[in-house]
C-alpha cells in the first residue's frame, strides 16, 4: 500500500509539475522566448547579446526563467533582441541595441528586460534584423531601429531610437518585420509594404525601396502575412498560399528558384490557415492539422529526417495534431496535441547554440521533443472517452454536436490550445457559434450527468 501510494504521489506531482504549458513562444534567428500559463518568462539558445534576459552572455541548451515576475502575455524573439509584454500592456525590451533597436532612447545593449516608455497599452510586436515593429490596442503602428533602408516606414532613412508612430491611420491589425523589410495588415484586409526591396520581399512589383507603407495589389483580402529574413508568406481569406521575395533557396514553394516581386499563388489549395517564414525555409499549417515544410534543408530546418531542400510545400509525416508552428533562422518549432490533452513542443534544425532547447548542441532533422504538459488533466478527474461526436469538422461557423444516447448536457467549454478557457455555455445545446474564434485548433469539453467528455476541432 505504502509504494501505492508513493506512486500515486509521484504521478500527481510529475502531471501538476507539467501542467505549466507554453502558452505564447516566439522563435528568433537563434533563441527562443517563451511564457508559461502561469505568466512566468522562459528563454533559450544563443545569449551573446543578452538576448535570452537573464544578466548574462551565457548561451543555454535549456530553458531557463527570466527574473521571477508572473505577468508576462506575450513575446517576440528577433535576431539578437528581444520583446516581452505584460498583462498592464507595458513593453520591455532586451538584447542587442547597437542600433536603437530597443526603443529606450540609447544605443546601450541591455542584458536584463527594461520597460520601454511609459504607454501601456502595447498589443503586439515585431523584431526584425534590426528594427522593430509595435501595434497599440488602438491600431495605431509605431517603428524604431535602425531605418537606412525605409524599413520603419516613415518616409525618411533616419533611425529612431524610441517606438515613433507611422502615418496616422488607427486600422492596422498586424505587423511583421523581415531582416530589412516591413509588412503591415489592415482591418480590412489589405496589406502595405516598406523597407528594402532589393529581391521583391515588398511584392509591389517593383526591386524600388520603399520609405512608406505602399499598398500591394491583391484582388482578394489578406488574412495573415509573416516576413521572413528575404521572403513574404501570406495567406488570404480563401485559405489560399502566396509568396514573394528571394527563391535562391526554394523557400517560396512554386517549384523553382526564381525570385518573385509580386504575390503568387503556392498550389492550389484552399485550406491553409498559419505560417511562419524563417531564415531561408518556410513552414505552414493547414486546416487538417498537418505541417508542411519548404526552402533550405542543410541543418534538417525542413524535419523529414534529410538534409536535401525541397521546392514545393512537402507534408511533414502523417501527424494530424499539429497545433503550432514557427520557423526560426535556420530551425523550426511546433506543438502538437495529443490524447487526454497532452500538448508536446517538438524542436529540429540547427542546434549551434542551443536554440532547440534539447539540453544538446547536436542539430536535429526531425521533430525532437523537449517539453510535455497537459493544462486540463488534473481538472477533469471524471475525464470519460467522448460520447458526443461534432461536425463539420472542421468548421468555420457552426458546430453541430451529435447525442446519440440523448444525454443532457450541463456544460459546454472550447479551450484553446493552452488550456485558456475561450468560450463557456451552461446550457442544452446541440449548437456552438464558433464565428467569432480565430482559426486553429481547440477543444470541446462537455460535462453531462457528472462525466466529462473531450474532443477537439479545427476552426477554418
Amino acid at each position: 500500500m505504502k509504494k501505492i501510494i508513493t506512486l500515486l504521489v509521484f504521478a500527481l506531482f510529475f502531471i501538476k509539475s507539467n501542467a505549466q504549458c507554453y502558452t505564447s513562444i516566439s522563435a528568433g534567428f537563434k533563441h527562443v522566448l517563451a511564457i508559461k500559463s502561469n505568466g512566468t518568462l522562459w528563454a533559450w539558445g544563443d545569449n551573446n547579446y543578452g538576448t535570452l534576459g537573464n544578466g548574462n552572455t551565457i548561451n543555454s541548451p535549456n530553458a531557463i526563467q527570466i527574473g521571477t515576475d508572473t505577468d508576462w502575455t506575450y513575446v517576440a524573439a528577433g535576431d539578437t533582441h528581444s520583446f516581452g509584454i505584460k498583462t498592464n500592456g507595458t513593453l520591455w525590451a532586451w538584447g542587442d541595441n547597437a542600433f536603437g533597436q530597443l526603443g529606450n532612447n540609447s544605443l546601450i545593449a541591455s542584458y536584463v528586460p527594461i520597460q520601454i516608455g511609459t504607454a501601456t497599452n502595447w498589443e503586439s510586436v515585431s523584431t526584425g534584423g534590426i528594427h522593430s515593429l509595435g501595434i497599440q490596442t488602438d491600431g495605431t503602428l509605431w517603428a524604431w531601429g535602425n531605418n537606412v533602408q525605409g524599413q520603419l516606414g516613415d518616409g525618411s532613412a533616419v533611425s529612431k531610437l524610441v517606438p515613433t508612430r507611422i502615418g496616422t491611420d488607427n486600422d492596422w491589425l498586424a505587423a511583421t518585420a523581415g531582416y530589412v523589410h516591413s509588412i503591415g495588415i489592415k482591418s480590412d484586409g489589405s496589406i502595405r509594404a516598406w523597407g528594402k526591396n532589393d529581391v521583391g520581399q515588398l511584392g509591389d512589383g517593383t526591386f524600388i525601396i520603399k520609405y512608406v507603407p505602399t499598398l500591394i495589389n491583391s484582388s482578394l483580402p489578406f488574412l495573415k502575412v509573416k516576413a521572413g529574413r528575404l521572403h513574404t508568406l501570406a495567406i488570404k481569406t480563401d485559405g489560399s498560399l502566396w509568396a514573394w521575395g528571394d527563391n535562391s533557396q526554394k523557400q517560396l514553394g512554386d517549384n523553382t528558384t526564381i525570385t518573385r516581386n509580386t504575390p503568387t499563388q503556392i498550389g492550389s489549395d484552399i485550406n491553409w490557415y498559419d505560417i511562419s517564414a524563417g531564415g531561408f525555409h518556410s513552414v505552414a499549417q493547414k486546416g487538417t492539422a498537418t505541417i508542411w515544410t519548404w526552402g533550405a534543408n542543410g541543418y534538417g530546418q525542413l524535419g523529414d529526417g534529410t538534409l536535401v531542400s525541397k521546392s514545393i510545400p512537402t507534408q511533414l509525416g502523417t501527424a494530424t495534431n499539429w497545433s503550432f508552428i514557427m520557423a526560426g533562422g535556420y530551425y523550426s518549432l511546433a506543438k502538437s496535441t495529443g490524447s487526454f490533452f497532452w500538448n508536446y513542443i517538438r524542436t529540429w534544425g540547427l542546434n549551434d547554440d542551443g536554440q532547440l532547447g534539447d539540453g544538446t548542441l547536436v542539430n536535429k532533422s526531425v521533430p525532437t521533443l523537449i517539453n510535455s504538459c497537459n493544462p486540463l488533466i488534473l481538472a477533469n478527474e471524471s475525464f470519460d472517452k467522448t460520447k458526443f461526436t461534432i461536425y463539420p469538422n472542421p468548421a468555420d461557423d457552426f458546430i453541430t454536436i451529435q447525442n446519440d444516447d440523448n444525454l443532457k448536457i450541463d456544460n459546454l467549454t472550447i479551450y484553446d490550445i493552452s488550456g485558456k478557457k475561450i468560450l463557456e455555455e451552461n446550457q442544452n445545446t446541440t449548437s456552438i457559434n464558433i464565428q467569432n474564434l480565430q482559426a486553429g485548433l481547440y477543444f470541446l469539453q462537455i460535462t453531462s450527468e457528472g462525466r466529462t467528455s473531450q474532443t477537439k476541432f479545427i476552426k477554418q
